[in-house]
């Protein structure tokens, strides 16, 4: 109930709610991997929300709005596959923070 009565002014809300939780889920188990599904699952929520903002269901807040393309050009730009994605990544991590080792890596 309170998800429901959120979801026009705040986009967790609109994102948790159960019709949104079910199109974002139908995204992800299309993918072919963990990479691929949660690229998937990022790119559906950003999509409802843009779609929801511009039919006027989700309060628009102004400062907000270059956010998206922001969040969706950064979620287009990583890799689809998951070993180019970690390939992609390994150069960032410090090495003194984590064994990459217990990771198979």
């Amino acid at each position: 109930m309170f998800v429901e009565s959120d979801t026009y002014y705040d986009p967790q809300a609109f994102i948790l709610s159960p019709h949104n939780v079910i199109e974002i889920s139908k995204e992800i188990v299309k993918g072919q991997d963990y990479i691929n599904a949660t690229k998937k699952g990022c790119l559906k929520g950003l999509s409802l929300v843009e779609n929801a903002l511009f039919e006027g269901k989700l309060l628009n807040d102004k400062k907000e709005e270059s956010w998206i393309e922001i969040l969706k050009t950064d979620m287009e730009s990583i890799p689809t596959n998951e070993s180019e994605f970690i390939e992609s990544i390994l150069p960032t991590i410090d090495k003194k923070k984590i064994l990459l080792s217990e990771y198979g890596l």
